[in-house]
């Protein structure tokens, strides 16, 4: 088993989240005739190393864990009970080939396993349109490494009303370094975000006007400052989500880092209009949030 290095105590803690919500999906649906599907977009290769595991120095600030954690993937397939079809999304050849490893370990669940080779965006796409969603239910997670994932992909996600969909966006490593203190947005990078959210509007959040004065005849000028930050943006993200997810959005999302800053903002939104779904499901993620 191959596994990719990066992360830190923070991916740990998402990935428990995650895989804690997933156990409470499967809980909670395991009497209900719907398939259960789940979909990891940006897979990987099931196992990773945290980066602050080097060699000879051990694991720095890190839980009692093995070096060689489980990925999403991999903690996926251990829900009990199991999900009916799992569907692995890795661009990456070599790591599909690791992905195609993992599935050979669990036999028992093989036939299940559909691990697809292509860009997160067009394959959940094609997902979206080709699925018969009136009696499938699906937990999404969405986990870039910049910003990869595609407004359209989130628009299609949510107008499947059935999708549970867990989003991690790289608010702080990702979009807040996008924009100076000056308040100028990074050309290249700002597209990339305008693309991402769907909408420039989240410039409005970040960027600001102030009048200042420069001599005591009361003459000012004007200047662009930065005025939001991290949090400003996880919540422009949550108001963008709950436009095409219209089961409900968690109100908070969770802020991952290490050494006191904040990289990224875990979130949830749920597809599914139908009262009794939504409140179910914004609850339990709701629980698992706060643990």
């Amino acid at each position: 088993m191959k596994a990719q290095r990066f992360g830190s105590a923070h991916t740990e803690k998402k990935l428990q989240l995650v895989a804690r919500y997933l156990n409470g999906f499967m809980t909670a649906l395991k009497n209900q005739p719907f398939q259960k599907l789940y979909i990891d977009a940006f897979a990987g290769t099931g196992a990773w190393v945290p980066t602050d595991v080097t060699a000879g120095q051990g694991v720095l600030e890190l839980p009692d864990w093995d070096v060689i954690a489980d990925g999403s993937a991999r903690r996926a397939l251990n829900v009990k009970p199991p999900f009916d079809h799992y569907v692995f999304i890795e661009k990456s050849r070599r790591k599909s080939l690791e992905l195609q490893r993992l599935r050979d370990e669990h036999r028992e669940l093989a036939d299940r396993i559909e691990i697809i080779t292509e860009d997160a965006n067009k394959a959940l796409q094609s997902i979206c349109r080709r699925t018969r969603w009136a009696n499938t239910r699906a937990v999404v997670f969405l986990d870039p490494f910049g910003f990869q994932v595609e407004w359209a992909t989130v628009e299609a996600l949510g107008k499947t009303e059935a999708v549970d969909l867990w989003y991690l966006v790289p608010t702080g490593i990702g979009i807040n370094r996008q924009v100076t203190t000056e308040g100028q947005v990074l050309e290249d990078s700002g597209k990339r975000i305008d693309a991402m959210l769907g909408t420039d509007g989240w410039r409005a959040r970040m960027v600001t006007t102030e009048r200042t004065p420069v001599n005591l005849f009361g003459e000012s000028e004007t200047r662009t400052i930065k005025a939001g930050g991290i949090d400003a943006i996880a919540e422009f993200v949550i108001e963008r989500l709950a436009t095409v997810f219209k089961g409900g959005v968690a109100k908070y999302g969770l802020p991952l880092g290490h050494q006191g800053r904040s990289f990224y903002t875990l979130v949830f939104a749920c597809a599914n209009p139908t009262k009794r779904a939504s409140k179910l499901a914004l609850r339990l993620a709701g629980a698992v949030l706060r643990t």
